[in-house]
């Protein structure tokens, strides 16, 4: 079907395989899905949370199905790997949330065909947490689409003060760390803001609940009183990123730890410049020009990269590092994958 040591081929003589996309959140397959359907006829099976389906829906679905590709490895790995026939073939990706719940015990592991990561730092992890033999796990990054985004405007200099957080939630996100590196900005200039896109901590339920989460969120109101941040930090909720980069200066990843961080690659192919804390793994995953070495130092790299020529200079090497997660160049590999299962 695939000749794995070329371009991507799929016999016209053959009928596509099918592929069963099963999850509660898709969002980091959606890019290859264009890609994909060229090779594979697709259907999904949404699930309403980590262990919400319908059932009959998924055995119905399930009897179609060739490959079955679990997206996270929560309860619908569990229920595919327990519920699958020999001849079918199950993939799961595992991301970071995964790696502090139960789910990935559970699983029938003779039914798993191939575990895939997104990054290096999650495949030791992945591996080491839940004891999976190295030789299943295979690396696979997130892909991004990185085609039909082009503007035509000239730069506004005014993007320059607007610093985005994409997901401030849960604490080990850092915004007590965005919170600090504003407010030593606004020493510099007051047209500095943070907009911070994403649920707000109080609509997560297991965040809100946890009393630790509910106290560093707490901190964080009170610090953006006491250090006069009240008019310059704004949540905006969850909406398409792509309304937005066109007015954003830079992004912050200010994470204590991270599988992989789409938000900076996607950033950046939209002229938004990543500033990155080396968080385990960040130096596997993102390009050296834009990692700092902590929060003092995303201050100045902020402050030194306000006219368009020097951010631009840096985007240009951070872009061409990004292209190797090009959904089109991932989604082959994807392919490739299959074929040799």
């Amino acid at each position: 079907m695939v000749d794995s040591s070329g371009p991507v081929v799929v016999s016209t003589r053959q009928r596509r395989p099918h592929l069963l996309i099963a999850g509660d959140d898709l969002k980091f397959i959606e890019p290859m899905i264009g890609y994909l359907e060229r090779h594979f006829v697709i259907r999904f099976d949404h699930w309403t949370g980590p262990e919400g389906h319908d059932r009959e829906h998924s055995l119905e679905l399930l009897k179609w199905a060739d490959i079955i590709h679990c997206e996270w490895m929560l309860g619908n790995a569990v229920w595919y790997s327990w519920n699958k026939s020999a001849h079918q073939k199950l993939i799961v990706r595992v991301h970071l949330f995964e790696l502090s719940r139960e789910y990935g015990f559970l699983p029938n592991r003779d039914a798993i065909d191939k575990v895939i990561v997104v990054s290096r730092p999650t495949f030791e992890r992945a591996v080491s947490t839940f004891r999976l033999p190295r030789e299943i796990v295979q690396i696979l990054p997130n892909a991004i689409a990185m085609d039909g985004w082009k503007s035509d405007k000239p730069y506004d200099q005014s993007r320059s003060f607007r610093i985005a957080m994409v997901g401030a939630v849960p604490s080990r996100k850092g915004l007590r760390r965005a919170l600090r590196i504003l407010k030593v900005l606004k020493e510099h200039d007051e047209r500095y803001c943070l907009e911070l896109f994403g649920r707000q901590p109080h609509d997560v339920d297991w965040v809100w609940s946890n009393p630790e989460e509910r106290d560093y969120f707490s901190d964080c109101t009170k610090k953006i009183s006491e250090w006069g941040l009240e008019g310059s930090v704004r949540w905006r909720g969850w909406s398409a990123m792509d309304q937005h980069w066109g007015s954003l200066g830079f992004v912050l990843s200010l994470s204590d730890e991270e599988s992989f961080h789409v938000a900076p690659v996607e950033g950046a192919v939209h002229g938004v410049l990543p500033v990155i804390l080396p968080w385990p793994g960040a130096h596997w995953i993102h390009p050296d020009c834009v990692l700092v070495d902590d929060p003092a130092a995303a201050v100045d790299f902020i402050v030194d990269h306000q006219q368009q020529d020097s951010r631009q200079q840096v985007l240009d090497v951070a872009c061409d590092f990004y292209n190797r997660y090009d959904a089109r160049q991932v989604a082959q590999r994807y392919t490739r994958l299959v074929s040799n299962l």
